[in-house]
Protein backbone atom coordinates (compact mmCIF):
# COMPACT_ATOMS: atom_id res chain seq x y z
CA UNK A 1 0.00 0.00 0.00
CA UNK A 2 1.53 3.64 -0.99
CA UNK A 3 1.29 6.27 1.63
CA UNK A 4 0.37 10.09 1.00
CA UNK A 5 3.38 11.77 0.70
CA UNK A 6 1.74 15.41 -0.39
CA UNK A 7 -1.58 16.74 0.01
CA UNK A 8 -2.12 18.40 -3.51
CA UNK A 9 -5.15 21.47 -4.23
CA UNK A 10 -8.37 20.13 -4.80
CA UNK A 11 -9.46 23.54 -6.82
CA UNK A 12 -8.52 23.15 -10.59
CA UNK A 13 -10.02 25.85 -12.36
CA UNK A 14 -9.43 25.84 -16.35
CA UNK A 15 -11.24 28.09 -18.50
CA UNK A 16 -10.77 26.46 -22.29
CA UNK A 17 -11.91 27.83 -25.86
CA UNK A 18 -10.76 25.17 -27.91
CA UNK A 19 -11.95 23.23 -30.90
CA UNK A 20 -11.09 19.71 -30.40
CA UNK A 21 -11.20 17.35 -33.22
CA UNK A 22 -10.63 13.40 -34.06
CA UNK A 23 -10.05 12.17 -37.18
CA UNK A 24 -12.35 9.22 -37.72
CA UNK A 25 -15.56 8.73 -35.06
CA UNK A 26 -17.67 6.04 -35.93
CA UNK A 27 -20.87 4.94 -34.81
CA UNK A 28 -20.62 0.65 -34.79
CA UNK A 29 -23.73 -1.78 -35.68
CA UNK A 30 -23.79 -3.08 -31.65
CA UNK A 31 -24.12 0.99 -31.11
CA UNK A 32 -20.41 1.23 -29.74
CA UNK A 33 -17.92 4.21 -31.16
CA UNK A 34 -14.64 3.92 -32.37
CA UNK A 35 -12.78 6.97 -32.44
CA UNK A 36 -9.57 7.05 -34.27
CA UNK A 37 -6.81 9.60 -34.15
CA UNK A 38 -3.49 9.34 -36.08
CA UNK A 39 -0.23 10.38 -34.76
CA UNK A 40 2.87 10.98 -35.92
CA UNK A 41 4.63 10.40 -32.88
CA UNK A 42 2.66 8.51 -29.46
CA UNK A 43 3.73 10.57 -26.28
CA UNK A 44 3.10 11.10 -22.76
CA UNK A 45 1.00 14.26 -23.62
CA UNK A 46 -1.62 11.76 -26.07
CA UNK A 47 -2.86 10.55 -23.15
CA UNK A 48 -4.10 13.05 -21.99
CA UNK A 49 -5.39 14.10 -25.46
CA UNK A 50 -7.33 10.55 -25.86
CA UNK A 51 -9.00 11.43 -22.56
CA UNK A 52 -10.18 14.99 -23.49
CA UNK A 53 -12.00 13.10 -26.58
CA UNK A 54 -13.33 10.59 -24.62
CA UNK A 55 -14.92 13.51 -21.95
CA UNK A 56 -15.78 15.56 -24.63
CA UNK A 57 -17.75 12.82 -26.17
CA UNK A 58 -19.56 11.83 -23.05
CA UNK A 59 -20.24 15.36 -22.43
CA UNK A 60 -22.01 15.82 -26.16
CA UNK A 61 -23.76 12.06 -26.77
CA UNK A 62 -23.88 10.98 -22.87
CA UNK A 63 -23.25 7.45 -21.67
CA UNK A 64 -26.52 5.81 -22.78
CA UNK A 65 -25.40 4.71 -26.05
CA UNK A 66 -26.38 1.04 -25.18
Amino acid sequence: MSRVVNVLPVNLPAIEASELSTDNLFELEDHSVALIDYESQYTELSKVKYINHIARFLKRYGTGRN
